[in-house]
């Protein structure tokens, strides 16, 4: 949890204020040869929700392309694994060895957590929606908000005990 609040605040801050080397790497991939102030400028100030916008749109289609069953797994879901599997590796009752055993599967209209890979070893699973998601930890369903840290981390007992079982 802290790693992904810590990735994004550092995302968040490069994408900002974008050092020289930022600079340069993109105008090296625009085929650039030498990166002046004025160009750097330039570069910042392209730098904005805009063309960000326009980058993740060419990023779900490339992905969704990548992907032949159109399924494509979304920010918020990422989000969620990653959420759940730091809780699990800040638990006791995990070794990092077992943290290996978790993955997921994207499905249409559900996000499952699994140890192995096997959908009969569900640690949970995400149904996200606009208006309200749902987390589903063995036969309980429970509505969150919205997929943040706290909302996860409400269910941290369950989750755990959860994965815990299913990797017997």
């Amino acid at each position: 949890m802290h790693f992904l609040e810590k990735f994004d605040n550092a995302f968040y801050a490069v994408l900002k204020n974008p050092t020289d080397k930022v600079l340069k790497s993109i105008y090296d991939s625009m085929g650039g040869k030498v990166l002046t102030q004025r160009t750097a400028q330039k570069i910042t100030e392209l730098i904005n929700s805009f063309s960000l916008k326009t980058a993740y749109e060419r990023m779900i289609i490339e992905e969704a392309k990548q992907n032949s069953s159109g399924i494509v797994t979304s920010d918020e879901e990422y989000k969620a694994f990653n959420v759940v599997k730091t809780m699990l590796a800040m638990s006791a009752k995990f070794k990092n060895i077992e943290l290996e055993r978790i993955s997921f599967r994207d499905k249409k209209g559900a996000f499952n957590i699994l140890v192995d890979d096997n959908q009969r070893k569900m640690v949970c699973s995400f149904i996200i929606r606009e208006s309200k998601s749902i987390i589903k930890i063995g036969n309980t369903s429970y509505d969150i908000d919205d997929v943040t840290v706290s909302a996860i981390t409400k269910h941290k007992k369950e989750i755990i005990n959860s994965a815990v079982a299913n990797l017997k």
